[in-house]
């Protein structure tokens, strides 16, 4: 086994990721526990483009459903060899994969999730004037009788401008650095494919 496998026992930074990941075809996550909400390797890897075998926690059921990666039952050591080596045994399936990596990678970085994030915020005060409405009030009468509740809707589109205006020159800025002409450095998790893998050597045991 020491032949085909080196184990890194230290914390890697995520510098070495990164060039750990461009080298990498398959990328394994055998979780023992199907409540495992989060895994930020397995996000790294998705981002980077690799395939993927792991077992069926929830994080890695929602990530990897549309094709980036095959599902094996937990604790069945025999069904994670046998995935492992159909997909390297079929190199159209690995691209397959691999190809829905990197597409859902591009909905991994900063500025995707500030996108997404603006959006949904940028629907809350029509949110609350539904809720109010349901609740039995009338946000119009409020607003235009006089008052509070002017002063609050006055103070309130205030904020919403000021909101939008700072959401806007983040996300311009966001996008700015997600410029590939413009990348000197690694970042999580978007960048981590700009590295070139012939550096994996320089992370040896």
């Amino acid at each position: 086994m020491t032949d085909h496998v080196i184990f890194l026992d230290r914390f890697l930074t995520v510098e070495e990721l990164a060039v750990l990941l461009a080298g990498t075809d398959l990328y394994l996550t055998p979780y023992r526990s199907r409540e495992q909400i989060v895994s930020g390797a397995l996000t790294f890897a998705v981002a980077a483009g690799c395939a993927v075998v792991s077992t069926p926690y929830f994080y890695a059921e929602d990530l990897l459903r549309s094709g980036a990666g095959v599902l094996v039952p937990f604790g069945d050591s025999p069904a994670l060899a046998a995935s492992v080596n159909d997909l390297l045994g079929s190199p159209a399936r690995l691209a397959a994969a691999r190809a829905e990596a990197r597409q859902i990678g591009t909905g991994l970085g900063w500025f995707s999730v500030g996108q997404a994030t603006a959006q949904v915020l940028a629907w809350l005060p029509l949110l609350g004037l539904v809720l109010g409405v349901a609740l039995g009030a009338n946000p119009v009468a409020v607003v235009l009788g006089g008052g509070v509740g002017t002063l609050a809707a006055g103070v309130g589109l205030v904020l919403v401008l000021l909101g939008r205006g700072w959401t806007r020159a983040l996300l311009a800025r966001a996008e700015r650095d997600d410029d590939p002409s413009r990348r000197t450095r690694v970042y999580w998790p978007v960048r981590i494919t700009t590295i070139s893998p012939r550096r994996t050597a320089e992370l040896g045991p």
